[in-house]
């Protein structure tokens, strides 16, 4: 249980945890989130779910071959994020689930496994050859003006 404790206590710095009459009890540093209230502290920790799981989905898809760039990345007015990979290739991340559309269909993917949602796209990048073609002219036309030869 010590190691769960200090997992925690890594994990979510700013949080104390202490087990009361039995039962674990969080305390919230109002100084760190700026509430000592833990459901508001939750109610912020998951409107920034979305933002994490795409910062993941980026990094997986970066490790894979296929690099993302912050331009790539928007928030949509509703607090999604929508990752731009190729013309035609939107990654939606909404709270849970990564979405995006192949040959027509709805794909739905967990969020809590950006690594796996990055192979499926990596995947889909290999069948689809246009995809990376495009995405590598994208990447062309977006690099700085002082890398140019000229």
């Amino acid at each position: 249980m010590d190691r769960v404790l200090d997992t925690a206590r890594r994990e979510f710095p700013g949080v104390d945890f202490a087990r009361v009459d039995g039962r674990w009890q969080a305390t919230v540093n109002a100084e760190v989130f700026g509430t000592r209230s833990l459901a508001e502290l939750c109610a912020k920790l998951r409107r920034g779910l979305p933002k994490l799981a795409m910062e993941q989905l980026c990094r997986a898809l970066a490790e894979r071959g296929i690099p993302t760039r912050d331009s790539d990345v928007m928030k949509t007015a509703g607090g999604h994020y929508v990752l731009s990979l190729a013309p035609g290739l939107l990654v939606w991340s909404v709270p849970k689930m990564f979405r995006w559309f192949n040959t027509g269909r709805m794909v739905l993917y967990p969020s809590a496994d950006p690594a796996g949602a990055a192979d499926l796209l990596v995947e889909l990048f290999d069948r689809q050859p246009w995809l990376r073609h495009q995405r590598e002219c994208l990447e062309a036309l977006m690099e700085p003006a002082d890398a140019s030869p000229i």
